[in-house]
């Protein structure tokens, strides 16, 4: 579990690893054989992030589920999830641990959740190439969204 702390820091960060660790079509994704317009793609979004201490590392755990929207219907298209790492060099600096729970500054999370969302947009677009869905893009977000509640 990480909890996000207010502080000042210079960080020294690496981004370590990418992993694609799910990725379906749902059943009315692969029977559908036609084109959904831009505007009717919806979206939902779960970050998680962990720490890893014996590696000096934060991992961000990404979930996003690509649905359709049609009037008050939505459909399912797809889901992945994706991993990716990043290798803190002055971890001990940065992150502090308070009755077994880390803490992170909140400027770490945030930054972490955006390339962590921009790997999976990557990672999205690659597997939806050669679909009707291929003209699904994540929009670009504000980082506070995937920061936890005060």
């Amino acid at each position: 579990m990480a909890e996000i702390i207010a502080q000042e820091f210079n960080v020294t960060m690496a981004l370590k690893e990418l992993k694609c660790v799910k990725f379906s079509l749902s059943q009315f994704a692969s029977e559908n054989k036609s084109r959904i317009d831009f505007e009717s793609y919806r979206y939902e979004f779960t970050a998680n992030t962990r720490v890893d201490s014996d590696k000096q590392s934060i991992i961000v755990l990404f979930i996003a589920k690509l649905f359709d929207k049609v009037g008050d219907d939505r459909n399912l298209i797809s889901e992945i999830e994706t991993e990716t790492f990043f290798h803190i060099q002055n971890f001990f600096d940065i992150v502090r641990i308070d009755n077994n729970t880390y803490l992170l500054p909140d400027q770490i999370i945030g930054i972490t959740a955006v390339i962590a969302l921009s790997n999976t947009r990557g990672m999205l677009s690659l597997k939806l190439e050669g679909t009707p869905y291929s003209n699904s893009l994540i929009p670009l977000m504000d980082a506070s969204q995937f920061m936890p509640a005060k």
